[in-house]
């Protein structure tokens, strides 16, 4: 049975876990969605402004899909660009203060969620998972 296949478990697990996000973010009247709050994880964790191919590559997606959420985001006030005297096509991307303070409620929320999920499962069963993801992670990389 395809549910049982390992690729499509993962799939519908990231699937469930960002319905759910975006399920608590609208209840807790967060406006953003499960790909937004993931671009804002990682602007924010990277303490230093980044270009959007830089983005990209952590996202490992398209420099013009991450483009289109930028300016989505950009719209709502949460993210800004700084252009680059020395080279005009990068632009760098930071939160602003606006940005930063969502972006913490929406942390607060998901670390919430994430606590509740995980005290369902046994703390040694967690830590297998984890582990065996990050090695199947490493193996679909090499």
């Amino acid at each position: 049975m395809i549910e049982e296949e390992f690729p499509f478990m993962v799939f519908l697990t990231i699937k469930a876990l960002g319905k759910k996000l975006n399920k608590v973010f609208q209840e807790m009247q967060i406006p953003l969605n499960f790909e937004q709050f993931g671009l804002l994880v990682i602007i924010s964790e990277a303490h230093e402004e980044l270009s959007q191919q830089e983005i990209a590559n952590c996202l490992e997606k398209d420099k013009s899909a991450v483009l289109r959420a930028i300016d989505v985001l950009e719209t709502k006030g949460y993210l800004q660009r700084t252009h680059i005297p020395d080279d005009r096509r990068v632009n760098k991307i930071s939160l602003t203060e606006k940005g930063k303070e969502v972006f913490g409620q929406a942390r607060h929320i998901e670390r919430q969620m994430i606590e509740r999920i995980k005290n369902l499962i046994l703390p040694a069963d967690y830590d297998i998972f984890k582990k065996v993801l990050f090695q199947i992670r490493e193996a679909a990389m090499n």
